[in-house]
């Protein structure tokens, strides 16, 4: 496996449609589903240790820095399996400056262009923290993509004071209309769940999640069977991280997520036209990812979400539309990103300025 590594997963064309090929990869990838969500406290190296118990990796060979080389290549993997299981953040390539073969090896992330420094403190960090590290612990190092309940991560005076100030959000004033024609702000969707509703003052953008089926089916998964994802896996247990989300923070955080779409666009007319005449996700366009739009990626729900006035009972029961929203109550988790785009909204000269 570790000559594909090298090769930045990218295999041979005449080899890529072969099941047999790929095998190795999805037991690999099943595998580290379940150790992590069967086992509290977790490291990678951990992780790394049980996939060569079960063969899936190759054993330590007597040649010391080939084993110092394979397990850099087995952290990158395993760092990019955590980032396609959770959705929090998109591994960034090899062959960027996170190279695994330079003398202090990084694992970083590829989000430079999507959120602010609130939610990322750091877009790399040392690959050794891989070794005594639980998944919660190690992902703090990236930033807040976790964020609890009722968090303002500004120290600044006045947006602390217009956090705890501001406590509702109206459906009629706050949507993708006002934010784009009054605000002048762009929709730019991205495929890290962690960015959603982030604001980049510097760009205008608000990031949102494309994919909110994937919320939809991590809570479909656990209310109905009490089955733990990863995501929820990487949730911490201890009263000394307040910043960071509990299990059952991390499912206010997805209902929030699948809310927001309705806030945004569902519960106002001018606001779903917006959606359907110009915001398509998986267009090709500067805001897009080249590979979301070079195969025929959709999600099934998202439309519903933003583009139609009917009541989505029928995406995840439970959920209710109000005119108005109580932020502490109905939106604990987004409440300060929201509230910063509250706050910007109210101090913009209204232009007509639609997004694309």
């Amino acid at each position: 496996m570790t000559s594909e590594f090298r090769r930045g997963f990218k295999p041979r064309a005449k080899r890529q449609f072969n099941p047999q090929y790929w095998q190795p990869f999805i037991s690999a990838f099943l595998k580290i589903e379940e150790f992590i969500t069967s086992t509290d406290f977790i490291t990678i190296d951990q992780i790394i240790a049980r996939l060569k118990d079960e063969g899936l990796l190759r054993p330590d060979e007597t040649d010391n820095d080939n084993n110092e080389r394979n397990l850099q290549y087995a952290r990158y993997f395993v760092f990019c399996v955590l980032g396609w299981q959770t959705m929090l953040f998109t591994p960034a390539p090899m062959d960027s400056s996170n190279s695994i073969l330079v003398e202090t090896p990084q694992l970083a992330i590829d989000e430079q262009d999507g959120c602010c420094e609130y939610t990322h403190m750091s877009l790399q960090q040392d690959s050794r923290s891989c070794s005594n590290e639980p998944l919660s612990e190690f992902l703090v190092g990236f930033g807040v993509l976790l964020p609890s309940k009722s968090l303002c991560l500004d120290k600044d005076p006045n947006i602390q004071h217009a956090f705890h100030k501001q406590t509702e959000v109206h459906a009629k004033t706050f949507n993708a209309y006002t934010l784009s024609a009054v605000a002048g702000l762009r929709i730019k969707w991205v495929d890290a769940l962690a960015c959603h509703l982030e604001f980049n003052s510097t760009t205008k953008e608000i990031s949102l999640f494309r994919f909110p089926s994937f919320c939809q089916s991590l809570l479909l998964e656990y209310t109905k069977g009490r089955r733990r994802n990863v995501i929820h896996a990487c949730a911490t247990t201890s009263s000394s991280s307040p910043y960071w989300a509990t299990e059952e923070e991390v499912n206010q955080l997805l209902v929030e997520i699948l809310l927001s779409y309705r806030l945004l666009f569902g519960q106002t007319r001018k606001s779903r036209g917006l959606f359907r005449s110009s915001l398509n996700p998986f267009n090709r366009n500067p805001f897009v990812k080249k590979a979301a739009s070079d195969v025929n990626i959709r999600d099934p729900i998202l439309s519903a979400l933003c583009g139609t006035k009917d009541p989505f009972d029928s995406i995840l029961s439970g959920l209710v539309e109000k005119d108005s929203y109580h932020l502490p109550r109905d939106f604990p988790v987004l409440r300060y990103r929201i509230s910063i785009l509250q706050g910007h909204l109210s101090t913009t000269t209204p232009q007509i300025r639609l997004v694309g």
